[in-house]
């Protein structure tokens, strides 16, 4: 059984920040609005503090099995498997602007699968993948929706894209995705800005406007990407973009396996699931110097050092039995931690209290990105068995369908219609989004 924590302080492990942008097209100089970590008044931690001190914290969670352990006391439905096009996910996120559509990365072929009404008999669902998919959304480890409906991506590649002469294996960093479905083919076509300074991108969250933190697996960093405008459908133009390293060495890749990621926004705190090194941490994301410039610079945009940065350990994986933390996510002020290991899913404080956990049935180094819907059900992408499977507590409040529907009933796709983008309920909001039980 493992032991909860009554009280836990943060450990400072580094000191290597960030906030704000210039405003012009092509930003110059190197005031991108930091505060030094030696600066007066409350950083993020001092306001965290203050912010923690007014939270009720549960005595167990419902989706972790409300303190039994035991995930037999869950309902376990697949939402989407290889009939779908599934192909080791190993990340998803579900469309703010629509909480029944749900957008899945896949490694194998890297493709999306899109689920619309998911889990209801109104499900759809289209894979989606182009010719410029295997630079645009190469290798996909994670990814996170962004403002006015678009989201980005992160992939785990070093090696050359676009054919045999075409862009080096360093060449490789986030790219920003429309999610208009009438246009939208992981590729070239719908992607609107890519920047390029990270290969083998383990995880990525999104903090506001164009704004998006990577786990950068090649660096050994946390990196703050602005897009700020993007170029557009199709364009290339990425000057005006911004690119700061923080943190560099304190963190570690573990390959394959991607390392999650999510900015609370109350807090301003970056919270990171350092696979490598076992435990998970948080950065102060309005603090730091910026320092040197960082080569190459294939973008020809401002790409800098960031040192004096306030990274603070918030769960040391070894108090805990956690040999590899992956999925995270932050619910209702819950931290939730997937262990890739063991299958194991806790539920901590912001502040590193454990509150509860549950063994999940799970394939054997399946587990990787965790998410929940509008409802407070808890999905878990299985990249092993090709499938996405959510968890629902006894008595779950939900305004799903009043009928269960699992997709391993069916012995094949036929039961469920190809999603055709174009056909005129997919656009019609009077169509239902809701899920059945």
């Amino acid at each position: 059984m493992l032991s909860r924590l009554s009280v836990f302080v943060f450990a400072v492990i580094g000191a290597l920040g960030c906030s704000g942008e210039p405003e012009v097209v092509v930003p110059t100089g190197t005031d991108f609005g930091l505060e030094p970590t030696s600066a007066k008044g409350d950083g993020a931690f001092e306001q965290a503090s203050a912010y923690w001190s007014t939270m009720e914290v549960p005595d167990t969670l419902a989706v972790l099995g409300d303190g039994s352990n035991d995930a037999s006391t869950l309902t376990r439905t697949v939402v989407a498997n290889a009939n779908d096009g599934l192909a080791y996910p190993r990340d998803m996120a579900f469309n703010p602007n629509n909480p029944g559509q749900l957008w899945i990365v896949n490694t194998a072929s890297e493709s999306v699968t899109i689920v619309q009404h998911v889990g209801s008999p109104y499900r759809e669902s289209r894979d989606v993948r182009s010719e410029g998919s295997s630079h645009f959304h190469a290798r996909p480890a994670a990814i996170a929706w962004g403002a006015n409906n678009s989201f980005a991506t992160i992939h785990e590649t070093d090696e050359m894209t676009q054919g045999p002469y075409g862009s080096p294996g360093d060449f490789m960093g986030p790219t920003l995705q429309s999610a208009d479905l009438d246009t939208f083919d992981a590729g070239h076509g719908s992607h609107i800005d890519m920047l390029h300074n990270t290969p083998l991108g383990m995880g990525i969250a999104w903090q506001s406007a164009n704004i998006f933190w990577v786990f950068d697996g090649a660096h050994s960093s946390l990196t703050r990407y602005d897009f700020r405008k993007d170029h557009g459908k199709g364009g290339s133009d990425h000057r005006d973009g911004v690119v700061l390293r923080f943190a560099e060495g304190l963190v570690r890749r573990a390959p394959g396996i991607p390392s999650h990621m999510e900015v609370h926004q109350e807090t301003g705190l970056l919270y990171v699931a350092d696979t490598g090194n076992s435990r998970v941490l948080a950065l102060d994301t309005t603090r730091g110097k910026v320092g040197e410039p960082i080569f190459p610079n294939y973008d020809g945009s401002q790409q800098y050092m960031v040192k004096g940065a306030d990274v603070r350990m918030v769960v040391d994986g070894k108090d805990y039995g956690i040999e590899r933390p992956s999925g995270l996510a932050i619910h209702n002020d819950v931290l939730y931690i997937g262990d890739h290991a063991t299958n194991r899913l806790f539920g901590f404080t912001l502040h590193g209290d454990l509150i509860d956990y549950v063994q999940l049935p799970i394939s054997e180094g399946g587990m990787m990105g965790i998410e929940f819907d509008a409802y407070g059900a808890l999905y878990v992408a299985d990249a092993r068995a090709n499938e996405v499977v959510r968890f629902r507590p006894p008595n779950h409040a939900h305004d799903y369908a009043n009928r269960s529907y699992d997709i391993n009933e069916y012995e094949s796709n036929s039961r469920i219609p190809r999603y055709d983008p174009n056909a005129e309920h997919c656009n019609d909001p009077s169509h239902s989004h809701g899920d059945t039980e």
